[in-house]
C-alpha cells in the first residue's frame, strides 16, 4: 500500500510538471460605429467577416505584434507580444471613418 502511494505521488508529480504553462492572448473585436456602411476586416489571418453597421463583434484570439488589416480596411495594428495576462482590445471604425484601438 506504502509503494502504490509512493507511486501515485510521483505520477502526480510529473505530470503537474510536465503541464504546459498558461498561454495567454490577445483578444479583438471591431466595432462598426458607422450607421450606413458595412465592411470586411481580416485582422492577420484572423477573419472577422462582414461588419454590419452599429454591430460590435464578438471577441476572437489575434496574433502578437504587428498584424495586416485587409478586406475593406487596410493598415497594421501592432498588439503586445510576450503576453502574461490576456488583453482585450476593441479596433473602432468611428464615424468620422477613422481608426482607433482601445484597451478593454
Amino acid at each position: 500500500m506504502k509503494r502504490l502511494f509512493v507511486i501515485i505521488v510521483i505520477v502526480t508529480l510529473f505530470i503537474s510538471a510536465c503541464k504546459k504553462e498558461d498561454e495567454f492572448n490577445n483578444f479583438l473585436r471591431i466595432k462598426n460605429s458607422i450607421t450606413t456602411v458595412s465592411f470586411t476586416c481580416i485582422v492577420g489571418n484572423v477573419d472577422f467577416g462582414v461588419i454590419n453597421p452599429g454591430v460590435t463583434t464578438d471577441y476572437k484570439v489575434v496574433p502578437e505584434g504587428v498584424s495586416t488589416l485587409s478586406g475593406d480596411l487596410t493598415g497594421t495594428i501592432t498588439l503586445p507580444d510576450s503576453l502574461t495576462v490576456d488583453y482585450r482590445f476593441t479596433l473602432s471604425l468611428n464615424a468620422d471613418t477613422t481608426l482607433t484601438l482601445t484597451e478593454d
